[in-house]
């Protein structure tokens, strides 16, 4: 609850701040742009975080509440006395708005619970963890320690078979890492940044619905995109089909029913875009944050880099403006910071992924010399950075250097070259790979990274941009917009596909390295259409229809399916509410890549991969926990188990199915579906400890004497000295009647329960009155592991009423004292 009205607040806090700066834009844009700059905010906030291990949710939201509400207070203080006014019309947004309302239905039935195995499972997993509480940079598993040598050793094999663990090594540099540290360690796959997220998403509306917060990116993404139409002068028209576009894509749509990170790297680059098509003094400087939170977010970083560079430099030629200097220097450094700062987060992934970084490279090198190797990129670029402002110094004492180079032949050629290399590089893989008949070359085609770009931006209107901007290649850079845009899809589209990431494979799982970019391409096209006023709307519509009716099949599938779901999230609750903090559970191990972890996650008890047979790890955990669970995909069918069924769910298991994709796209037009049935049993043993006179006399203190089969109390304290386990107990006293209420006093026996000195209850014999026993329900608390006393301390009564020659004095016979867990 708390971190809803402080999100809520925050988010308020943060629109409102942006309305007040914006000024006169639409009130639509404002927010979304304060919403997504707030989303920066909790990033970086978690970021810094992590690299302290610091984390929890409630204290980033704390924190993004505070600077949020802080950033508020000054911005009204500043704007005191001056008038501001924001553009509350509807009808200037409509256009997103009803794309929304036409396209969110396709993102709103989340894929389920996926586990760990590949990388959606991993952030699942870890968000469910920051949950719950747990929120270390690296996950240690309790249970581990409680197990036997050789147990330990299955169970850590049982952890390397759950893909989606890193153990610590030596050599990366790891904090976390030094001789003797246990084996059992482990760091999930990924930089947890956008986990977060899902984790303070998933802490307001609960943890099935973890992933809704891409619903929000979606949107934004959205109305972002309009809002940079605008800036860049786009008729409604164009600015519709690009907004359609975006949503529209089966990558996106697919995304952002995932729990995939690459939803908000899409989101920083049209944050970064709209910031430099935006008229204000402060826009450009503040670009900078987008290109710095997505060095806190994804490790893939340091490949764009030099996107980042180029923008800056080129606007430095624009405009000769030395801030352009500052930004491009700055990002060598972010480079550096962020590669460090992860390394310390989580160095497996980070320095695996680094290692493609490598720009001298001899007979032997390892990934201990990247911190090396990070550091003197860093300096070359700062080098070449330098030698540019330098020799472009000459250039820039011209005030028409846009319209210079935009008549210049060879500037135009070199226009030319730099859209036809990427493309022909591409080509030339295609034709190189030799394949056995022209079908296949136009198969291998259409798992090109370019070719799912093309069919983002219309196919068919794609082709006609590339052809009309090697036509007339000035009007890519008429003004720093449009250069920024045209820079941006050289590198995130032309120069991506040929040489970062040359292939899309069909599965919708590989296509979310297009969507980061994706919205760029898409400008690209229809930028490029809108300043052909010679080609009318009658004309684009028609072909954009065509284009976008090849997506139809998958998306319509994609409106009804929960692809990659390995379980629901309806069934993952249910079953975690079986289980309390006393308890073990088993995950069987044809269950265990889908459902150990997060299980793990979600309860307080000790949930343990399956390493041997069950009824040999139910033995073993069983006098350290209260009850024993197994969860498994398939039924008993030994009939003589020990264990009982006591839950079962059949849900569908749904992942992609190629055996039919669209011929002209290769996506899937169906997700196949199965009946999956889960199956959870406890262990029906009972723990039966008897402790009756006729067997242990000797463990009793202050009896009468022994008769047969009982014994009277012949002491106002009686004990029994018994072993147990720390478990919860029904403890049963089995008594003889016969006691004379009349010699008693008050007509009764009161008798004083005490366990381990501790009083439990009090129990009063009466006539008719628990006369042939009593039954107490005792918390394991009250139990120690072993040797335990259970003290009775009653009145007594005098023997001699009914044998004048019986001196004693007597409280009550007992017969059995028996205790069942």
């Amino acid at each position: 609850m708390l971190i809803g009205v402080l999100s809520l607040i925050a988010v308020f806090a943060a629109s409102i701040t942006a309305i007040v700066i914006l000024g006169k834009r639409n009130i639509f844009e404002s927010v979304a742009v304060g919403t997504a700059l707030l989303m920066c905010l909790h990033v970086v906030i978690s970021f810094v975080l992590f690299t302290i291990d610091k984390y929890s949710v409630l204290r980033t939201v704390s924190t993004m509440f505070i600077v949020s509400t802080l950033t508020l207070t000054a911005t009204l203080l500043l704007k005191k006395g001056k008038k501001f006014v924001c553009d509350t019309s509807v009808r200037n947004a409509l256009i997103p708005i009803i794309i929304c309302v036409f396209l969110v239905p396709f993102v709103s039935l989340k894929n389920g619970c996926y586990g760990m195995g590949q990388d959606e499972g991993g952030y699942q997993v870890q968000a469910l963890y920051y949950m719950s509480g747990d929120t270390s940079a690296v996950k240690d598993f309790e249970g581990y320690y409680d197990l036997s040598e050789e147990d330990r050793e299955t169970f850590k094999q049982s952890i390397d078979y759950t893909n989606g663990f890193d153990a610590l090594r030596e050599g990366y540099k790891d904090p976390n890492y030094h001789e003797g540290i246990s084996p059992s360690l482990r760091y999930i796959h990924g930089i947890p940044s956008f986990s977060a997220l899902m984790a303070t998403w998933g802490s307001i509306f609960g943890p099935e619905d973890i992933q809704g917060v891409q619903t929000l990116i979606y949107v934004l993404l959205i109305f972002l995109t309009y809002f940079v139409t605008v800036r860049l002068g786009f008729s409604k028209v164009y600015s519709c089909l690009s907004c359609f576009a975006v949503g529209f894509s089966p990558a996106v749509i697919w995304l952002m029913k995932s729990s995939l990170t690459e939803s908000f790297m899409a989101l920083l680059i049209m944050l970064f875009l709209w910031l430099l098509t935006t008229d204000t003094k402060w826009s450009d400087i503040l670009s900078i944050v987008p290109a710095a939170v997505y060095g806190m977010y994804h490790v893939s970083f340091y490949t764009i880099v030099p996107l980042f560079i180029g923008v800056y430099a080129f606007r430095y030629i624009a405009t000769a403006e030395k801030k352009y200097v500052g930004l491009m220097y700055a990002m060598p450094a972010l480079q550096v910071m962020s590669f460090f700062t992860m390394s310390r987060i989580q160095p497996i992934y980070t320095r695996n992924n680094y290692m493609r970084l490598f720009v001298i490279k001899g007979a032997e090198h390892s990934v201990s010399d990247l911190d090396g190797q990070v550091i003197l990129v860093a300096l070359i670029y700062m080098f070449v950075i330098s030698l540019f402002t330098i020799f472009i110094g000459k250039f820039l004492r011209n005030n028409n250097r846009l319209l210079i180079l935009g008549k210049n032949k060879i500037f135009r050629w070199g226009l030319r070259v730099l859209i036809a290399v990427p493309i022909l590089k591409i080509a030339l893989g295609i034709v190189r790979a030799d394949q056995p008949t022209a079908l296949d070359g136009l198969k291998l085609f259409m798992r090109t990274t370019f070719y799912n770009y093309a069919m983002a931006g219309g196919l068919i209107l794609f082709v006609a941009a590339i052809v009309l901007a090697l036509v007339r290649p000035s009007d890519m850079i008429k003004d720093n917009k449009t250069s920024t845009l045209s820079i941006m899809f050289f590198y995130l589209v032309l120069v991506y596909s040929a040489f970062l990431n040359g292939s899309a494979h069909p599965l919708m799982y590989y296509t979310r390295y297009l969507v980061p970019f994706l919205s760029v391409a898409v400008l690209f096209v229809m930028f490029v259409l809108n300043e052909r006023k010679n080609i009318k709307a009658y004309i684009t519509v028609p072909v954009f229809v065509l284009c976008m009716s090849i997506f139809v099949p998958t998306n319509m599938s994609l409106l009804t399916s929960r692809d990659d779901t390995k379980v629901t999230w309806e069934v993952m609750n249910s079953i975690t509410e079986l289980f309390d903090e006393d308890d073990a559970v088993i995950v069987a191990e044809n269950s265990r890549l889908v459902m150990w972890a997060g299980i793990d996650a979600m309860t307080d008890a000790d949930v343990y991969p399956q390493y041997k047979d069950f009824e040999e790890m139910a033995v073993d955990l069983w006098n350290d926990h209260k009850d024993i669970y197994v969860i498994k995909r398939y039924p008993m069918y030994d009939t003589d188990t020990e264990f009982e069924l006591v839950y079962m769910n059949t849900y569908d298991y749904e992942e992609d199915c190629t055996r039919d994709p669209f011929p002209v796209t290769l996506y899937p037009t169906d997700f196949s579906s199965r009946e999956e049935t889960i199956y959870v049993y406890r262990m029906a043993h009972t723990d039966l400890r008897e402790y009756p006179i006729s067997d242990f006399y000797d463990s009793y203190t202050g009896l009468a004497g022994y008769e047969l089969t009982y014994a009277w109390t012949g002491s106002e304290v009686v004990e029994l000295n018994c072993d147990l386990e720390d478990r919860d107990y029904t403890m049963t006293v089995d008594l003889m009647p016969g006691i004379p209420f009349g010699a008693a006093e008050n007509g009764c026996i009161s008798i004083d329960v005490y366990i381990n000195d501790e009083f439990i209850d009090t129990v009063t014999l009466a006539p008719g009155v628990n006369e042939e026993g009593f039954t107490l329900q005792i918390d394991d608390e009250m139990f120690d592991e072993g040797d335990n006393v259970i003290r009775f301390e009653s009145n007594l009564w005098d023997a001699s009423i009914n044998n004048p020659a019986d001196p004693r004095q007597l409280g009550f016979a007992i017969e059995n004292v028996t205790f069942v867990s």
